[in-house]
């Protein structure tokens, strides 16, 4: 990851905790995220079993 991406995401994290105090706040890689088995498919949010 470039300092860049890694700076940006740093202050948008910080920025989202400041705004949303008593919500949890996780930045996920989107495809480690894809791996895991959650993909949205038009209307729908559908999890694969087994990963």
């Amino acid at each position: 990851m470039s300092w860049g991406i890694g700076f940006a995401l740093t202050v948008a994290e910080r920025i989202v905790r400041k705004r949303y105090p008593r919500h949890s706040v996780f930045l996920v890689d989107a495809d480690i995220a894809l791996q895991a088995g959650w993909a949205l498919v038009g209307k729908d949010v559908r999890r694969r079993d087994g990963v």
